[in-house]
């Protein structure tokens, strides 16, 4: 027990000396911003909605293709460029201005997948495994 609060303290101390808080907004605006940019150049009806520090991707039903399908395909895409994004996104201040380059450019690059498998209604044929489904619903 002792170390794990021993461990707090040096993060209280590490949040308090460092600019924390301003790199979590700043990267999590860089990532809000080039969702929404990608997905208004490649005609994808979604949007990144939020607050900076914690942002969600919201897509919409397109082309025969439902808002989950959609969301499956783009999260698929961004795993395979090597960026693990789930759809509610926390940024970290230890994530460096390269990963943040990175991460745009996964974005970038899996709504152009994206846009070419609902443009030709190919999104279930594009997907490798399940469909991702909601985890809070109202009965």
């Amino acid at each position: 027990i002792y170390r794990r609060m021993h461990g707090k303290g040096k993060r209280i101390e590490e949040i308090k000396a460092k600019p924390v808080i301003r790199k979590q907004w700043s990267y999590g605006k860089k990532i809000k911003n080039a969702f929404n940019k990608s997905a208004k150049e490649n005609s994808i009806e979604s949007r990144c909605i939020g607050d900076a520090p914690h942002t969600v991707f919201s897509f919409k039903e397109q082309n025969n293709a439902s808002d989950l399908e959609i969301k499956s395909l783009f999260l698929q895409e961004t795993i395979i460029r090597g960026i693990l994004i789930t759809g509610s996104n926390m940024t970290c201040s230890r994530h460096s201005s390269d990963d943040m380059k990175k991460a745009a450019q996964a974005i970038q690059e899996s709504m152009e997948v994206v846009e070419k498998a609902v443009s030709e209604g190919k999104v279930r044929q594009a997907i490798e495994g399940k469909v991702v489904k909601q985890v809070f619903r109202r009965f």
